[in-house]
């Protein structure tokens, strides 16, 4: 009996609160591109923006693009980041892996760094 006192205590407090709303959980995805290459010259920003607009922008319309400075086996290099906030879905998973897949190809890349979490996206 006190749960249900409890519980309907707590979700007339919600109601009552004007600024409460409601969150949705989504995947964030966050994809650390080094431009160094071994026998040639840097990534340039030109090809780096071509390859932003025909793969990531096709993939995700949606994206945040940054630029840093790394560090890969003790050597500095430009960097670029792109976060992706998505809902949870196998499917986003494939057209990221494809991402990194074609920038170590195109690019002669050893790897692109990939962190996910899970966050908290406002519902409308």
């Amino acid at each position: 009996m006190q749960r249900r006192i409890t519980a309907a205590l707590f979700v007339i407090l919600l109601a009552s609160c004007g600024s409460f709303r409601l969150f949705e959980m989504q995947e964030q995805d966050t994809l650390y591109f080094g431009t160094g290459r071994t026998n040639a010259a840097p990534v340039s920003d030109a090809e780096w923006r071509d390859f932003v607009e025909h793969e990531v922008v096709p993939a995700f319309p949606g994206f945040t693009e940054m630029e840093g400075t790394g560090y890969w086996k003790g050597q500095r290099e430009a960097a670029h980041m792109i976060i992706v906030v998505h809902p949870q879905s196998g499917e986003d998973n494939g057209k990221i892996q494809h991402i990194i897949d074609e920038y170590k190809s195109r690019f002669q890349q050893e790897a692109v760094f990939w962190t996910k979490g899970t966050v908290h996206v406002p519902m409308d």
